[in-house]
């Protein structure tokens, strides 16, 4: 339709009617054209963020020994380690590159890829080899001087992004939720110390709350079950005063690793519920 358009207006450019008819599509085409892109470039990302992540469970198995045959992959002999774990990460340093060539922003959509939940293609020991490895890059980021939070932040927004849609029109639930979970001022409190498990157990209860508010009534048991797990490991976290830092983010992860499943699955059940509706 623009080309034809287009055609017509070369040939008679003062046609009033047709240029609005070609601003019209022309708007369509680009609002079409920039929602394409923008889920392009997303899935373009996830398929490196899954290599990334096939290349990191092959890394961590090179590194250890292969004496336990239940691991995943086998590991190479000792004369050549180093070399294969070198050129993995080169492979992973190339795929970063990759990623943020696309664009400013593609780091943070590439951080927001959480392998343990989005990889059902992935073998179950590998899926338990990916929980280790996220969990434990994300504690060695946060224990840097100073500490990288990129990827901590990104598992939080991911988290926050859920909560938010799985009740969009509630404005109350909407308002509260802005004002108690703020990631900038967590992770600012955090670093800075001044964050303290009275802040940590205010934060889960509301979070777990959430969970047993919108879930199905079902899943009732099972979430009060998982909630007085991890308020039995906040407290046996809380007693080590001297690790105050890394166990509150030992608190986060306990939190992140149980609640962000359950809430991405709330989201997804509705979603399906609401396209089968339309």
């Amino acid at each position: 339709m623009l080309i034809n358009y287009f055609k017509i207006l070369s040939k008679n450019p003062s046609n009033k009617k047709i240029i609005l008819l070609f601003l019209e599509h022309f708007n369509s085409y680009m609002t079409t054209f920039l929602d394409w892109q923008k889920a392009d470039k997303e899935k373009l990302i996830g398929e490196m963020a899954h290599n990334y992540w096939e290349l990191e469970i092959t890394k961590r198995n090179v590194e250890i020994s292969n004496q336990n045959k239940e691991m995943v992959g086998v590991s190479p002999p000792n004369d050549n380690r180093q070399e294969i774990i070198g050129s993995l990460k080169k492979m992973q340093k190339d795929i970063l590159t990759n990623i943020q060539r696309l664009d400013t922003e593609s780091m943070d959509t590439f951080n927001q890829y959480i392998p343990i939940i989005y990889t059902e293609d992935f073998i179950e020991n590998v899926r338990d080899t990916l929980e280790i490895v996220f969990w434990d890059n994300i504690r060695n980021d946060m224990a840097l001087i100073p500490p990288n939070n990129c990827r901590f932040k990104a598992v939080l927004q991911e988290l926050l992004d859920n909560l938010r849609t799985i009740c969009i029109h509630d404005e109350t639930y909407q308002n509260n939720l802005t004002e108690f979970y703020d990631i900038e001022l967590l992770l600012q409190m955090i670093q800075s110390r001044v964050y303290t498990f009275d802040n940590l157990k205010s934060h889960f209860n509301a979070l777990i709350d959430i969970l047993i508010r919108f879930d199905a009534p079902i899943n009732d048991s099972h979430n009060l079950d998982i909630k007085n797990k991890i308020i039995q490991r906040i407290n046996e976290l809380e007693q080590n005063p001297l690790k105050y830092y890394s166990n509150i983010i030992e608190c986060w992860i306990e939190i992140l690793k149980h609640l962000l499943p359950a809430f991405i699955k709330i989201n997804k059940i509705k979603n399906e519920l609401l396209n089968s509706n339309n």
